[in-house]
């Protein structure tokens, strides 16, 4: 409905700003990170200002219709992105496993928090699945068992159910207040030919 396309549309404006806030905070940390433990800039710095980038040209163009249009696939490059960087980080630096373990769980919360956010149902399970068993290969790389992963799992879950909710409840909200407004108008319309009625009598 047009109503839904313009909840979709204003959720996307949002998620953009916050992609864009997100990903310029992650290259901070990440410079500070491979200023720290002396990783080549590739590991970490090139790839996020990739990601920045895009995300900045998202943002600057959150209001036109083909930007709302392509709103499913930042998603998918928000989980590739995330995914690539946080293995990489796993593999060279096995020291500081429990930090990059911890920080794919809330950088993968943060990614299917904005799919439910801003896209169709379908599209959250779609998300929700692929950020799950990112989270479970990356959990499984630090020789974690299967229960730091299933937990992981359900976390990211219930954020996806938590967050496709609002987007919905807020077009039930616009929805109502819509049909109110008409029935308002039509009440007005019906009220003022009944007045003429009177006046033609």
């Amino acid at each position: 409905t047009q109503t839904m396309a313009e909840t979709r549309q204003r959720a996307f404006a949002v998620t953009s700003a916050i992609r864009l806030a997100a990903g310029a905070t992650f290259l901070g940390l990440g410079g500070a990170w491979t200023r720290k433990h002396g990783f080549e800039f590739s590991v970490l710095i090139y790839p996020l200002l990739v990601y920045v980038s895009l995300a900045a040209v998202a943002f600057a163009g959150r209001r036109s219709l083909l930007a709302a249009r392509m709103a499913w696939a930042m998603p998918f490059f928000d989980l590739g992105i995330a995914f690539i960087v946080l293995r990489v980080g796993l593999l060279i630096d096995p020291l500081h496993t429990a930090a990059w373990a911890v920080s794919s769980l809330g950088v993968l919360t943060l990614v299917v928090a904005l799919v439910g956010l801003s896209l169709p149902v379908r599209w959250v399970v779609v998300l929700t699945l692929l950020a799950a068993i990112a989270e479970f290969v990356l959990l499984r790389t630090t020789g974690l068992s299967l229960w730091p992963g299933l937990a992981a799992t359900f976390t990211l879950g219930f954020v996806a159910v938590a967050t496709s909710a609002v987007p919905r409840q807020t077009e039930i909200a616009l929805r109502q207040r819509h049909e109110a407004t008409s029935a308002r108008a039509s009440l007005e319309e019906a009220r003022e030919q009944n007045q003429r009625l009177e006046l033609l009598q």
